[in-house]
């Protein structure tokens, strides 16, 4: 993963979602996090539970996301393989910020995350 000068991560490779998740191509994979905008409007996140491992198809529920305003259910946007997860954001979820990963994927169908859309053209509307 490429860092800028302030140690955050180069966007220029990452997809985005509606649901607000970026998704970065890695040498092993796909990582998956949540944008800017995002984390900034759940504001404080007090529980995050996974809902699957291993294989999953494109759309199927991947997380619940309980805030103080609400609880809220993520789908995965592309199919694949969930081979890790970030533990420290599960465990501690005040320290997801736009620049955590929260799962790692392989075996990614690739005209899935190509259909995507490219972070830099629609960063205006995300944040």
């Amino acid at each position: 993963m490429k860092l800028d000068w302030r140690g955050c991560m180069v966007r220029d490779n990452w997809k985005v979602t509606g649901d607000g998740l970026w998704i970065a191509k890695t040498m092993k994979g796909c990582r998956i996090g949540f944008t800017p905008k995002v984390v900034a409007k759940m504001g404080n996140i007090r529980f995050m539970e996974l809902l699957t491992i291993g294989e999953i198809e494109e759309g199927e529920p991947l997380l619940i996301v309980e805030t103080l305003k609400a609880v809220h259910e993520i789908s995965v946007p592309i199919s694949g393989e969930i081979v890790s997860i970030n533990k420290k954001v599960f465990e501690s979820p005040e320290l997801l910020t736009d620049q955590a990963w929260i799962i790692q994927m392989t075996n990614v169908k690739d005209m899935e995350y190509q259909k995507l859309p490219d972070y830099k053209q629609v960063e205006w509307q995300i944040g």
